[in-house]
């Protein structure tokens, strides 16, 4: 035949090296044409042809073309199944790449090197590792355990079975290695958070004289932040920069992540703005990292700029602006963003929906939390805590029970979460037997040893007034903190135990436990005289902690025949919170419990107009005239 654009003759010669070029240059449309010039020519029963077809589907996303051709295709060969499960995984499809598999083992095909090397990372994302192993094991009887194409993927594999001590084996193994193979072991200490090692790693591959390369950057870059020292990232940033990467987009964006982690947005900023031409990631990291120090208008600026320069916003975007709409409470906006989630069939990502129910539930919006929650396809132990969580701020502690019930009947998991969020709906005596048994379900899960669970039953305990099973539970804690200490001597306070609270508080003491102003708020009660009261105030401020406007009104209530000393602590409220009515309160009960009427008026006065500057309507004008 002729090719009809220049006249030249295509054989099964020309056609298999034509389509691989329209692969490399993901030129789908002409790939396609090139196919039904195939088929007309009747050369689509050449199996490197068919192989060659099958590879430049898989390689463009069409996998459904790719496997009707394989189907088509009488006996396929190791190369043409090679393709199909290349293609899977490339394309996330990773159970479908492992049936691909198992077909081709089923004709009685042995796998080769290509085979291992895109089916051990399928293993790995599917949580197969027996059977990586075992593939493993057939490697090193195969005799391709010196192929280095095969050592980055079983460390990986080895790496998220949790077994690095077989990773770094395997490293050690490998005579001649290259940058791949040190980039594996970097990237499996990084994800397995163990720092030191992976910086070790950098520098032996950096005394090795190897060339680095941008997957060196984006494995390591991470471990700075684990390190909490940004003078690891910037020396790597000028390390990067010494071998020509910094404008790499991944590596800048990486580094970009890491500078808005450490909360240095200047310089995340100033790359961000030096990224000759952005993308996706590079707008998600700068919006998350606008989110993570607290900038959620900044956050939401970005998310703008990237709608008008084109980019289609993707779960990751949408959960840093759902938060963002939701510390803002900006109810509207977070609607609009939940509306786009729907358009775009970005509804169904369970994370998406599990922050729109944190966003709803934020802004006591909880009936639309329920209609999500019941709306969702999937739900995980995260949108049951989300929802519970939810309810108890809301103060509908029994919808949270009702939850719990239904949780269980559905056989969702509860976790530390679930049970720390519904332990405070047990506040009752009535409540006793259903926070006991939530305490048995952690003893027979393994929770009961975490602490903030445990202070959180010793809180319950208190509140449904067993103090001896509260005081119990103290006492047989492996590990114990400031909360609690807290929590036993709130529960001692609330039930009138001045002298359990002072022996406890001393007790605190001796175990070089530092107070706070919650154990201060639960001390001043119990204060006899007005010196033991000046002794806390002095103590508070040493610490720090007069600032804490419940401390600062508590210590008047104990000096209130002091006039001047409350005069004093007055103030200090007024400067810490101006728009604060307690703070007028309690300066008008001094004065009026010294007799000092024409003040208690003048307070009470000031106290009345800063009510009515709050009303709708009013506003003072001129000489104290309301309009």
């Amino acid at each position: 035949m002729k090719c009809r654009v220049s006249g030249c003759s295509s054989d099964d010669f020309t056609f298999p090296f034509v389509i691989k070029a329209c692969s490399s240059s993901r030129a789908l449309g002409i790939g396609r044409e090139i196919h039904c010039v195939v088929l007309r020519t009747g050369y689509d029963k050449n199996l490197v042809i068919q192989t060659a077809l099958v590879d430049f589907y898989a390689k463009n996303g069409d996998m459904e073309a790719a496997r009707v051709l394989i189907d088509r295709i009488p006996q396929p060969d190791l190369v043409s199944w090679n393709a199909l499960i290349a293609g899977y995984s490339l394309n996330g499809l990773h159970q479908e790449a492992f049936e691909t598999f198992r077909r081709a083992l089923e004709t009685g095909l042995e796998p080769n090197v290509s085979t291992l090397a895109s089916v051990i990372p399928v293993c790995t994302r599917l949580g197969l590792f027996h059977i990586g192993k075992s593939l493993h094991g057939f490697i090193v009887k195969s005799g391709y355990m010196c192929d280095l194409f095969l050592a980055p993927t079983l460390i990986s594999m080895y790496t998220g079975d949790f077994d690095l001590s077989t990773a770094r084996k395997l490293f050690d193994s490998v005579v001649e290695k290259n940058v791949t193979v040190w980039n594996a072991l970097i990237s499996a200490y990084t994800q397995s958070k163990k720092f030191f090692e992976a910086f070790e790693m950098f520098r032996g591959m950096v005394r090795a004289q190897l060339k680095l390369d941008l997957v060196t950057f984006v494995s390591i870059i991470p471990s700075c932040e684990g390190y909490s020292c940004i003078d690891y990232g910037e020396s790597l940033h000028a390390c990067a920069v010494k071998h020509g990467l910094e404008n790499q987009l991944s590596v800048s964006t990486a580094f970009l992540s890491m500078y808005a982690k450490f909360g240095n947005l200047d310089s995340a900023k100033f790359l961000f703005d030096q990224v000759p031409i952005r993308n996706l990631l590079s707008y998600n990291a700068m919006i998350s990292g606008c989110v993570s120090n607290g900038l959620w208008d900044a956050s939401l600026a970005v998310f703008r700029e990237m709608k008008i320069e084109g980019f289609n916003p993707d779960a990751v975007s949408l959960i840093s602006v759902i938060s963002a709409c939701s510390k803002l409470d900006v109810i509207l906006l977070g609607k609009s963003v939940h509306a786009f989630s729907l358009r775009n069939g970005l509804h169904s990502n369970i994370d998406v929906s599990n922050a729109l129910l944190m966003f709803y539930s934020d802004c006591d919006q909880l009936s639309y939390s329920f209609k999500l929650f019941h709306r969702m396809p999937l739900r995980n132990a995260v949108s049951w805590n989300t929802l519970i969580s939810g309810c108890i701020h809301s103060g509908k502690t029994e919808e949270a029970t009702i939850l719990l019930e239904q949780m269980q009947k559905e056989g969702a998991e509860l976790d530390m979460v679930t049970l720390i969020s519904i332990i405070p709906c047990f506040s009752e005596s009535e409540n006793l037997k259903q926070g006991m048994a939530i305490h048995g379900y952690a003893v027979k899960t393994g929770y009961a040893s975490d602490v903030s669970l445990a202070n959180a039953l010793i809180t319950m305990y208190c509140n449904c007034g067993n103090l001896s099973d509260g005081r119990l539970l103290f006492e047989v804690m492996y590990e114990r903190n400031l909360v609690s200490w807290n929590s036993l001597i709130t529960g001692c306070r609330y039930h009138n135990l001045q002298n359990e609270v002072l022996v406890l508080f001393r007790e605190m003491r001796r175990e070089g436990q530092s107070p706070n102003h919650v154990s201060l708020l639960n001390l001043l009660p119990v204060c006899r005289t007005e010196v033991q009261g000046k002794s806390i105030h002095a103590f508070a401020i040493r610490t720090g902690f007069v600032q804490e406007t419940p401390l600062l009104t508590s210590l008047i209530f104990i000096v209130h025949g002091n006039v001047e000393l409350g005069e004093k602590i007055s103030e200090m409220l007024f400067e810490i919170d101006p728009e604060n009515s307690g703070s007028y309160v309690t300066l008008h009960n001094i004065y009026a419990s010294a007799g000092k009427w024409e003040d208690a008026n003048r307070v009470r006065s000031e106290m009345e107009q800063k009510r009515l500057k709050k009303m709708p309507g009013f506003s003072l004008v001129g000489d104290g005239q309301f309009s």
